[in-house]
């Protein structure tokens, strides 16, 4: 375009572009000066939502009249394409002044308050900004701050919800507008947002002013040379709008007043501006304002709250706002697999939830809502409940992580990342939770050892990680059977997903496949590389007991499980079942679902491996008191009334036998189970006729049910006692 006439500009030279836009200098003939002129870019031009947000810069900076915020002489069109024609400026952007490190105080000070004038004229025009950071902050070649690209400005004060997000359309909800590194965390979680979230923003300009780089995310604040200016940046970044500067008007003040009397904490390090150049750089000023959003950004908490080794974590459901339902249920799923690598942290499982809600009169398999979250973290004792978020930004997305006290409210964590695109949003999941675990006091030793990223330890695809979060929640509320199809689909998407191989061989060991089961336990072990370290200890340990029989091996798999994570129940819970009580050890089955137990009182297959290990042992009143504890508990264990028809049998309580047997057959769960048993004493006292009716029911209820191996089972156990009656013919 250079030597083009547009209206009365003539274009001289390029002068910068990116994703949005690019920027050329140009001749005014009329006036005889020089101007920048802004047009959308080629990919951008006939995109309704990018004309809309160029038509919009142009018509709120022009409102403007500040000597601190870029002037727009006129905005035209000309062979279908719109340009703004605005006041040309020599310098450099923030941004690349500071790539040559940190300015000093007096500098820092004299452009922040101009920049804080600058606001405090654009909110009193109700304006809010929403995208201040160092590459919209030109420094002229004279030193003066000009403020640039009000492209994603808004006027202030609109009561809709929506007024905060924008698409093609205009406004919808699930499009956060700004660079998310500079965000303040209400616009991150794409609630309404006003003036004091653009004072976020500049709280961390002026830091990253002083200090030549942004905050990390999970450091203290420190400003060595001003105190007081570090007071002024911490005020700014109060996480409650309420707590920061109410006004620029204010901000300004301070930043005067400490400047009067700041002469003796000037530093030595203030340097010229950098020399007057006749044209800007590549990426300089309004150029830079335009360029593309980084893929991963933060935001800056600047008081550090910590959690202990003993306190427990409840995970809400995540707030999707994008549309996109591949989100629902997959980002808690992946958070929770996260933070299960830790062996600090400890969350409450989904079957206490289940069961919290439960007694809350909820549907136990409710979403959870923050608020039902909270209410969890009530009963449960927890200490904190973690709120998650997804948003549009643009073509990008934007994920929020907030941890709060469950009892005080107080915010522990407040957490964001930035993903470029829907595939990327595995991956800045892992960085948000990796961020989370540093900032609640994990020591970065076993962060390191212990964090695996998402799509490394689970599956690259969304859609196969939504198949299986989609069977994980299936499986509470309605069991293996109904979860088994989709974790099929998941292994169909990305048939090197380990964790969704696992998950079919033991679903399909506990509807007594063992066949199909051994199949995925060994697919899954020979990809444990691709699963966390938690997970590779349950597929070793399975692998062991249902492919290899190598029980030793399966036991030292547990105890390491146990030592490395301390804090997890599981592998105790496992040791009191299928290490113990299967190879007789009662005693040692007991110990072990004690441990497990103490960890986790509300894990039922440790009581179950308990209760099951009592009976085996003849300790009736043991086995009473442990189902009475369960009751007590509310625990709905198909188990309790098999074993309660075990109690009666060894009483000889004929009349509480068929109480207990009836009461089994009311669940499908034990229902073939409780006909088996029946079968068995039916035989044991002689009643050969009866027990063989008992077992036909047995065997028809399981192969209805589609468990072939089971009814075999049923009726191997028929033979046995056939043979042992001497009825060879009916045996065979």
């Amino acid at each position: 375009m250079i030597g083009q006439t547009l209206s009365h500009y003539r274009i001289v030279e390029k002068l910068g572009g990116g994703g949005m836009g690019v920027v050329y200098k140009a001749e005014d003939s009329r006036l005889h000066r020089p101007v920048a002129l802004k047009f959308v870019s080629d990919d951008l031009a006939r995109d309704a939502e990018a004309l809309s947000r160029f038509q919009r810069e142009a018509q709120t900076a022009s409102a403007l009249n500040h000597p601190h915020i870029c002037t727009i002489y006129d905005i035209g069109e000309q062979d279908g394409r719109s340009f703004i024609a605005m006041e040309y400026l020599e310098g450099a952007t923030l941004k690349d002044r500071l790539a040559g490190g940190p300015l000093g105080l007096e500098t820092v000070l004299r452009l922040g308050i101009q920049i804080a004038d600058a606001l405090d004229a654009a909110h009193t025009a109700n304006v809010i900004h929403r995208d201040i950071k160092p590459a919209n902050i030109f420094i002229s070649s004279r030193g003066h701050a000009k403020l640039l690209d009000f492209g994603l400005a808004k006027m202030g004060a609109q009561p809709s919800h929506e007024a905060d997000f924008t698409t093609r359309a205009g406004t919808m909800q699930g499009v956060v507008m700004g660079t998310v590194a500079y965000m303040a965390p209400e616009q991150a979680r794409g609630e309404p947002v006003d003036h004091r979230a653009d004072l976020w923003s500049v709280g961390l300009v002026l830091y990253e002013m002083a200090k030549g780089i942004r905050p990390a995310p999970a450091v203290r604040l420190r400003v060595e040379e001003s105190p007081e200016l570090e007071r002024i940046v911490s005020k700014c970044l109060e996480m409650d709008p309420a707590l920061r500067y109410q006004h620029a008007a204010d901000l300004r003040t301070d930043l005067e007043r400490l400047t009067r009397g700041s002469d003796s904490a000037l530093t030595g390090r203030d340097q010229p501006p950098a020399k007057a150049r006749a044209r800007w750089p590549v990426g300089a000023a309004i150029a830079a304002a335009i360029a593309g959003a980084a893929v991963v950004g933060y935001i800056f908490y600047p008081r550090q709250a910590q959690l202990t080794d003993k306190d427990t974590i409840v995970l809400a459901e995540f707030i999707n706002s994008t549309g996109d339902p591949v989100f629902d249920d997959t980002l808690r799923q992946g958070l929770a697999v996260q933070l299960q690598q830790s062996p600090f942290l400890s969350l409450i499982s989904e079957e206490r939830i289940r069961k919290e809600l439960t007694l809350m009169q909820q549907p136990p398999d409710a979403r959870l809502t923050s608020q039902l979250a909270q209410d969890v973290c009530v009963r449960t004792s927890s200490a904190a409940v973690l709120d998650g978020s997804i948003a549009s930004l643009g073509t990008q997305y934007v994920i929020g992580l907030r941890a709060r006290n469950c009892t005080t409210g107080d915010i522990l964590a407040d957490e964001q990342a930035q993903a470029a695109r829907k595939e990327d949003v595995l991956a800045s999941l892992t960085q948000i939770a990796i961020r989370f675990r540093t900032r609640v006091g994990e020591s970065l030793t076993t962060i390191e050892k212990h964090s695996k990223p998402l799509e490394e330890a689970t599956t690259w695809s969304l859609d196969a990680w939504k198949a299986f979060s989609t069977a994980s929640t299936v499986y509470y509320s309605s069991g293996p059977r109904a979860a088994l199809p989709l974790f099929k689909r998941a292994v169909e998407i990305d048939p090197d997903f380990a964790l969704a191989h696992a998950r079919l061989g033991i679903h399909y060991s506990n509807l007594g496949e063992s066949t199909l089961a051994r199949q995925s336990t060994l697919k899954a072990y020979q990809l444990r590389d691709r699963a966390s370290d938690v997970e590779r200890f349950w597929i070793d340990t399975f692998y062991d007991r249902q492919v290899t029989g190598n029980l030793e091996r399966q036991q030292q798999t547990l105890e390491t499980w146990a030592r490395t994570y301390p804090r997890d129940s599981t592998p105790h819970a496992l040791l009191a079942g299928l290490a113990a009580r299967s190879t007789g050890r009662f005693e040692l089955s007991i110990a072990e679902a004690d441990k497990s137990i103490a960890l986790d009182p509300d894990r039922n297959p440790a009581y179950n491996a308990k209760a099951f290990s009592q009976l085996n042992l003849n300790r009736l009143a043991d086995l009473e008191a442990t189902l009475r504890r369960t009751t007590e508990l509310k625990f709905a264990s198909p188990s309790s009334e098999l074993l309660g028809y075990f109690i009666a049998f060894l009483n000889a309580d004929s009349e509480a036998m068929k109480q207990k047997a009836a009461l089994a057959r009311t669940t499908r769960a034990t229902e073939d189970t409780i006909a088996h048993v029946e079968a068995l004493a039916l035989a044991r006292a002689g009643r050969l006729q009866e027990a063989r009716r008992m077992s036909t029911v047995a065997v028809d209820i399981a192969q209805q049910s589609g468990q072939r191996e089971r009814a075999a089972m049923f009726g191997s156990a028929t033979a046995v006692w056939e043979g042992l009656y001497g009825n060879a013919a009916s045996a065979r």
